[in-house]
């Protein structure tokens, strides 16, 4: 299913955050329900019911349901919520039955035997339900519709809300559908519709048959006033469903569907089911993947492509989630994780490998953001709580995942092992372990590694480069390249990544090959027919590891923006192309060189800019800083709230040359701070070099304050600390300001500058005992707050 405005794109995050609808609940679990019997198998339900009544928004009617015993049995539970049951008949006489929470039990009065199929009908009205979240079963003005699962409800599968069943997602079943409406509208079911019959007062009963077995979260109706619009494609028919008002705009939004058919049956194998069909309802939190029946926003259907990923991710479950099925919400990411790579996929398709690399590596930003401050936690994708079900490690870090895979795979194993998965386990739950062992068939690369480190651990490895020696060897070059193997929300070390290094010679020469650390720092010797100047891991992002990164081949001056590594330059001169490549690493930088102990270098982050400069090129990178905590905004940032502990003033920007040499703070920098005090602003980096650079703050917590005095260009400060009157002379003063902030940044004494006049003493003694900043304007030039304890 999609959650949100759109599902599960990176631009998605930015335009409506998904997490309004997924997380942040209160999660409801349900102690009176029990786990419906495993004792007998359903084979069919034939669902009846009249719909016509919109004014009360009620529903009546029966289902029959078709089961088999695999024991002799007297009773069996099925899950019903929410409805009133009016009777039950068993071979046309009543039987007893009881509710207990979601669970109905009835009682035949007699034993039935193992293995002979029998029938069951239930009788039952009411008002059906919806979650609390999303899912349920909704009325809005003249349309009623179905959405499959409840994001709080325990069990997630929502089938039970309007009819009797056994709503897991291991058992399937096959369906037949008789909803009758008034007649100004249609009623859409799973499978194909059979037969309408015009009842002749006022009402029309439709006839749908699913042959293909689903579980009961894929069941669906949905009525309204439709128009119908179908045609065939690849010899399936293709149904869309909504208002004749919207159906010039429906087949604009859709203009794409059949070469995203084209697109999954080339990639997954075969479509399974007897029809495509999307029905459009006016919901604006996503969509469901009903099979053959999807239903889908109004909203998306605008007449332009902006949500086309939004239908290719729930037709992306026709293969995962509806032909495959995740065996236990906990393994969500079958579902949902392959559904949103679906979308990349179809972008591939349609617009080629540019436009899914942008997507893949705008997503996996996206998760190394905001996935743990979304989710509440750092979480693997295998083995999945149930409060986090639909939340953003399911979906995107689950697409991420599945990218992942592909790199480790190759296309051509990686495709061939999910057409196979698709006909091996066609209508079956599957879980995480027969995904692993089923693709292992189809590579040589140890996914024991990849599933137990990426899928069923939390974080995400960090692979970097720390240099590379070269050696002449006759006509050609010895090549040793060290890696580093770190983690962002894990210390574990994942074994045998297989990583791609690519060197490069001055003209652009290159070659690539697969190396397999399997420690955490290693070294490899590599044969190269050229000098190499430049040495890159996982050039063409087939791993998502702790790193995002642009690259771009330059030739002329101007504005470059690096946005995946979050970083922009101004190229001032370039006489010939050059190839910089920008690293935005989300881990703290190895502080093993550092010189001194402050300031203190981030913990969060660090860039590396490398590539193959001429001679002539020069530029300016600029890089924006974020303090601010977690809050409602996720676009805000929050990757510096740790680093920036008071004012602005104490940021600076280290830098090192290689991952071997030690930290200093670069010497040619513009600070554009703003405000001193709301912890957002920006560096610029004059002359910017090949090497590292990190974020990283005079930390007072750390600074000596044993000095009685602090002296530094035209101030000093004296007593320090201070217990009763603090001094600050200005030698030279022109006209300026000055402030006083605690360690929070608010501000405790502020006063004006006046030329050729020093401050006056201060008097410090009630204030709360701790470290505080002095920060002076002169000449609309900040300089940098000096400590002061007070005690």
């Amino acid at each position: 299913m999609t959650i949100g405005l759109i599902l599960l794109s990176a631009l998605a995050w930015a335009q409506k955050p998904v997490g309004d609808f997924r997380c942040g609940h209160t999660w409801m679990e349900s102690s009176n329900h029990k786990k419906a019997n495993t004792n007998f198998d359903i084979n069919h339900y034939s669902i009846n019911l009249d719909m016509t009544d919109f004014d009360n928004q009620t529903i009546s009617g029966f289902t029959k349901i078709i089961f088999t015993p695999q024991e002799d049995l007297a009773t069996i539970t099925l899950n019903l919520e929410g409805l009133t049951v009016d009777s039950i008949l068993y071979k046309n006489e009543k039987v007893n039955h009881s509710r207990n929470g979601i669970d109905l039990e009835i009682d035949f009065g007699k034993s039935l035997s193992r293995l002979i199929q029998d029938s069951v009908y239930v009788y039952y009205h009411g008002k059906p339900i919806k979650d609390q979240s999303w899912g349920g079963f909704y009325y809005s003005g003249e349309y009623a519709f179905n959405l499959g699962v409840g994001f709080t409800s325990n069990p997630h599968n929502y089938g039970r809300v309007w009819f009797p069943c056994v709503d897991n997602f291991q058992d399937r079943a096959t369906y037949d559908f008789a909803i009758t409406t008034t007649s100004d509208k249609k009623a859409l079911c799973n499978g194909l519709l059979k037969n309408e019959t015009a009842n002749g007062n006022g009402t029309t009963t439709f006839y749908w048959q699913m042959r293909d077995e689903i579980p009961t979260y894929l069941a669906s109706v949905a009525v309204a006033p439709y128009s119908i619009d179908q045609w065939t494609h690849a010899n399936i028919p293709i149904v869309l469903a909504c208002t004749a008002a919207d159906s010039t705009k429906m087949a604009a939004s859709f203009v794409n569907l059949n070469n995203c058919i084209d697109a999954y049956q080339n990639r997954y194998g075969s479509h399974t089911f007897e029809r495509i069909g999307f029905n459009a309802v006016p919901f604006n939190g996503g969509a469901m993947e009903h099979a053959t029946n999807i239903a889908y926003p109004i909203f998306a259907v605008n007449g332009n492509l902006d949500y086309e990923t939004l239908y290719a991710h729930e037709f992306g479950h026709h293969w995962w989630g509806n032909t495959v099925t995740c065996s236990t919400a906990e393994d969500m990411w079958i579902n949902e994780g392959w559904a949103s790579y679906s979308e990349r996929l179809f972008l591939e398709w349609v617009y080629g490998k540019e436009r899914y690399d942008e997507d893949i590596s705008a997503n996996h930003k996206a998760v190394l953001h905001y996935a743990h401050l979304r989710d509440g936690d750092t979480l693997p994708i295998s083995g999945i709580d149930h409060a986090h079900t639909y939340g953003m490690h399911v979906y995107d870090k689950g697409a991420d995942m599945v990218h992942t895979l592909r790199g480790y795979m190759g296309d051509s194993a990686f495709f061939q092992a999910i057409r196979s998965f698709m006909v091996e386990y066609k209508f079956q739950a599957v879980n995480t372990d027969d995904l692993k062992n089923h693709f292992q068939k189809y590579t040589s690369e140890n996914l024991d590694y990849f599933f137990e480190y990426w899928i069923n651990k939390p974080g995400f490895p960090h692979l970097g480069l720390v240099q590379f020696e070269t050696e002449k060897v006759n006509n050609a070059y010895s090549v040793k390249v060290y890696i580093e193997q770190n983690g962002r929300f894990t210390n574990e070390f994942c074994p045998a990544i297989p990583i791609e290094v690519t060197i490069y010679s001055a003209n652009f020469e290159k070659i690539t090959t697969i190396v397999r650390p399997n420690s955490k720092t290693a070294n490899y010797l590599i044969h190269c027919p050229f000098l190499p100047v430049y040495v890159a891991l996982d050039f063409n992002k087939k791993l998502s590891d702790a790193i995002t990164d642009d690259w771009k081949m330059i030739k002329d001056t101007g504005s470059y923006g690096f946005g995946d590594a979050m970083m922009s330059m101004q190229v001032k001169t370039n006489t010939d192309s050059s190839l910089v490549r920008v690293e935005h690493n989300w881990i703290g930088a190895n502080t093993l060189f550092q010189t001194s102990q402050n300031p203190v270098i981030s913990k969060e982050r660090y860039w590396t800019i490398d590539g193959i400069f001429n001679a002539g090129f020069s530029a300016d990178a600029t890089i924006e800083y974020n303090g601010l905590k977690p809050g409602a905004n996720y676009a805000l940032g929050y990757l510096d709230s740790d680093l920036i502990r008071g004012t602005e003033d104490s940021l600076t920007i280290l830098y090192r040359p290689t991952a071997t040499s030690g930290w200093e703070v670069y010497p040619d920098l513009v600070h554009n701070m703003g405000s001193k005090f709301d912890k957002r602003g920006s560096f610029t980096i004059k002359n910017v070099k090949k090497g590292q650079y990190a974020l990283a703050y005079y930390d007072c917590q750390r600074a000596s304050v044993q000095d009685e005095t602090v002296t530094e260009n035209f101030v000093t400060i004296y007593p320090n600390p201070a217990t009763e009157t603090l001094n600050i002379d200005i030698k030279d003063a022109k006209n300026g300001s000055l402030e006083i902030t605690d360690i929070n940044g608010k501000i405790v004494y502020s006063d004006t500058i006046l030329a050729k006049k020093c401050c006056k003493p201060i008097d410090v003694s009630g204030w709360t005992p701790g470290v505080y900043f002095v920060g002076i304007v002169i000449d609309n030039r900040s300089y940098k707050p000096k400590l002061m304890v007070v005690r």
